[in-house]
């Protein structure tokens, strides 16, 4: 099962749950290129396997997305809250993440 992979409690709990229920579990990490993904979900990774061993998870590393994230993301921050309002209507900070464009 893939399991994207931050290195953080969620994913890292997620992880364990899984290979505990029986699955063998890929951890795929997807880096922005503003946090510190990369060295949470190397660390995160490498404790998971050192205690369920090879056979029950793997960690297929960490893949840039920092030209996706730029394409999609960034142009909202330019953006008047006027505009985010007239074209998805009413968003809390926490949900202004996944915005994106139907054009």
């Amino acid at each position: 099962m893939i399991l994207l992979f931050s290195g953080g409690r969620d994913s890292f709990l997620a992880g364990c749950y899984l290979i505990e229920e029986g699955f063998k579990i890929y951890m795929a990490t997807f880096e922005n290129g503003i946090g510190l993904a990369a060295h949470n979900a190397e660390h995160g990774a490498k404790r998971i396997i050192k205690r369920y061993g090879k056979d029950k998870a793997e960690f297929l590393g960490v893949h840039s997305v920092a030209g996706i994230w730029r394409e999609f993301f960034l142009p909202y921050f330019n953006m008047k809250p006027s505009e985010i309002l007239k074209e998805f209507g009413e968003l809390t900070i926490t949900q202004f993440h996944c915005l994106y464009s139907q054009q």
